[in-house]
């Protein structure tokens, strides 16, 4: 494949679903128009953004995905936040903290410290790239709000032209799922 093979029907649609959950995000990656970055394509068709002329994965992207999931889901990094402890909570917080922890006990509503299932209510995503990752991971996690913090803009742009991005949005229009860019 040439080197600045792209998905231009695939780009539009995607466009198109990402202007219905976030319009400024669409109108920004309508704009670029001449990106400073590009996708490299090997000659089995593997891709790899072009940073500085040089490879971002440095090999073929939805391989290095497949790995970056599979060792996330293997040792997921993860932070547990505590259920809040009453006892060293001071004067009227703590007391109604009390009281509420009490109630959610009776309720059988409360939870047990630093549960390790790996399913996620929240899923952080430090970088999006060429964003073969994301399917798997939210997948793999149950995600129910995605946040993707990507600070490249223009990587995102690429993705749309390699991922459908469609599916991912999908369960946004229906409200199983939010995306936070």
């Amino acid at each position: 494949m040439p080197t600045n093979s792209t998905d231009a029907a695939l780009f539009s649609e995607n466009l198109a679903a990402l202007k219905a959950i976030a319009p400024d995000l669409a109108r920004q990656l309508e704009k670029i128009t001449a990106p400073h970055t590009r996708i490299l394509y090997d000659a089995h068709g593997g891709a790899d953004l072009a940073l500085f002329e040089r490879g971002l994965y440095e090999t073929d992207a939805r391989k290095f995905a497949e790995r970056q999931v599979a060792e996330f889901i293997a040792r997921p990094q993860r932070v547990y936040l505590e259920p809040p402890d009453p006892v060293r909570l001071k004067g009227v917080v703590g007391d109604f903290c009390q009281r509420v922890m009490a109630r959610l006990e009776a309720e059988g509503l409360a939870t047990a410290a630093g549960g390790n299932t790996p399913d996620a209510h929240f899923l952080f995503s430090f970088g999006v790239g060429l964003g073969f990752h994301l399917e798997k991971l939210i997948a793999a996690t149950s995600a129910r709000v995605v946040i993707l913090i990507e600070p490249n803009l223009e990587f995102l742009w690429h993705s749309l032209h390699v991922v459908d991005w469609r599916v991912l949005l999908r369960p946004v229009l229906t409200g199983e799922r939010s995306f936070v860019f």
